[in-house]
């Protein structure tokens, strides 16, 4: 309704983007966000590029929703939901150095980050360690895989599946 009295919010669509990505309607969605991104009075625009990666990965364009996500976090390096949705992005499109390289911006500028590391939780640093070693065994580098999972491993969510990967690894 707010896009109905005025087509000119890109909040309300950056918003109904989000719901019509939940709902699986992510060409729809896509097409609502490039609109968004090209408002340049847009106050957020990294979260329009972000749920366009969103819409892109939905669509099977994982390498392009990879390439926004890793020029947005170039260009805001303390949007740590972009690292955090790069790395699970990168990680089912099969690039895993771009996933290792997302959860490391991602400890650098946010979970180490003096300013705004209280409010980071445990559990996404947990996950960012999982993805992480994945994507180190992925690329055969089983030693760093298993530094990352030994890293999880006594996470409430993810601690079970870090366990689980550490014991896969060969000794």
């Amino acid at each position: 309704q707010a896009i109905q009295l005025d087509p000119t919010l890109s909040e309300s669509k950056n918003q109904l983007a989000v719901v019509l990505l939940k709902s699986r309607r992510c060409a729809e969605a896509e097409d609502l966000l490039l609109e968004v991104k090209k408002d340049i009075f847009y106050r957020t625009p990294e979260f329009a590029e972000h749920n366009l990666a969103l819409a892109l990965d939905c669509q099977g364009k994982g390498p392009e929703a990879v390439s926004i996500l890793e020029e947005l976090v170039l260009k805001r390096p303390m949007f740590c939901l972009g690292y955090l949705t790069l790395a699970d992005v990168s990680a089912r499109s099969a690039k895993p150095q771009a996933c290792i390289d997302a959860c490391e911006g991602f400890f650098t500028n946010c979970a180490e980050n003096e300013e705004i590391k209280d409010q980071i939780s445990s559990e996404h640093i947990a996950m960012c360690y999982l993805k992480k070693g994945m994507a180190h065994a992925a690329m055969g580098d089983v030693e760093s895989a298993r530094a990352s999972f030994k890293r999880c491993q006594t996470s409430g969510t993810f601690g079970q599946e870090c366990r689980r990967s550490l014991n896969l690894l060969p000794p």
